[in-house]
């Protein structure tokens, strides 16, 4: 079913006329966004992500905007901007730890995975009338709760300001005519890509990073660095939850080293508390805003759980 789907998504980004090429890799470049933040997640427990380059970038500065063409940046931008903008929320890391929770109580994987697809069938059918329904009634933008969404230099922006400007500097190069003339091939052709000098390097000393650092934590039990690092460092959420993480590591190599590991596992049951007590103050919150809307019509202020971090 999975290979079925990735194909007939490849197969409308052609007929909606981008470049099979181009379909396939930046389907590849979706898929891989979905694939790190699971794999982050997993490997060291991070809630809460965001991935700092888009689909959309990767291609420019790996191929060029002759080579690209302005339809293919504008279609892959919007592409980018509805899959991976806000890849926080992708669905791949909670589906990886709600299989991780039955498998601890040694449910079978297929038979979550035919429960887990009726249940997120049933949530597309509530989800989109409902959204539909709020934003053409009451407006996406109601009272400013939502200007990141409307704000005229964020998100709705972000899908033509790549192809604004890739057109306006090959009209000043005089090179868009080339462009939008160009056959498949010719695009995929490496001697008409323009790539940005720092990109390939990039690319190399990451790979390298993260292999290097991959090698030396399964080799050597005292390494400190795990590889997921150079996936997350540079991100506004990391500048926020880093230090409680630091905070949360410490307690823990404090209570394993002094008090062994029996007392840490009986921590961790009080630690959990505190999430969910966090959880359920929110939660109050929710409820308190509910009865007060209720009873005055007025709108009731934003709590958000985790301030600044998105």
């Amino acid at each position: 079913m999975f290979f079925v789907l990735l194909v007939a998504l490849i197969l409308m980004l052609w007929r909606i006329g981008l470049e099979l090429p181009f379909a396939v890799i930046t389907v590849g470049l979706i898929l891989l966004t979905y694939l790190g933040m699971a794999r982050i997640n997993s490997e060291s427990g991070l809630f809460l992500n965001l991935p700092r380059w888009q689909p959309v970038g990767v291609m420019l500065v790996m191929m060029g905007a002759v080579a690209m063409g302005p339809k293919a940046i504008l279609i892959v931008s919007l592409l980018s901007v509805v899959f991976t903008v806000g890849a926080w929320e992708c669905f791949m890391p909670f589906f990886m730890n709600g299989l991780r929770i039955c498998t601890n109580l040694e449910v079978k994987p297929g038979r979550v995975g035919v429960s887990a697809m009726g249940t997120y069938i049933v949530g597309i059918l509530i989800a989109v009338p409902v959204i539909l329904y709020v934003n053409y009634n009451f407006g996406a933008n109601r009272d400013g709760v939502f200007q990141w969404s409307t704000a005229s230099d964020e998100l709705p922006s972000y899908i033509y300001h790549p192809a604004d400007k890739a057109v306006t500097e090959m009209n000043n190069e005089a090179s868009l005519s080339k462009s939008e003339v160009m056959t498949s091939w010719e695009r995929l052709d490496v001697r008409n890509w323009k790539p940005q000098p720092r990109f390939y390097a990039a690319v190399t000393a990451g790979i390298a990073l993260v292999l290097v650092v991959s090698f030396c934590r399964l080799r050597f039990p005292w390494w400190p660095l795990h590889p997921v690092m150079f996936m997350v460092w540079g991100t506004r959420q990391m500048a926020t939850l880093s230090f409680s993480f630091f905070v949360g590591w410490v307690i823990k190599v404090a209570m394993t080293r002094f008090a062994g590991n029996k007392s840490y596992q009986a921590a961790k049951v009080f630690f959990i508390g505190i999430i969910a007590g966090d959880l359920l103050g929110g939660m109050g919150f929710m409820v308190i805003s509910i009865i007060h809307h209720l009873i005055t019509g007025d709108t009731p202020k934003s709590m958000p759980i985790l301030p600044g971090v998105i």
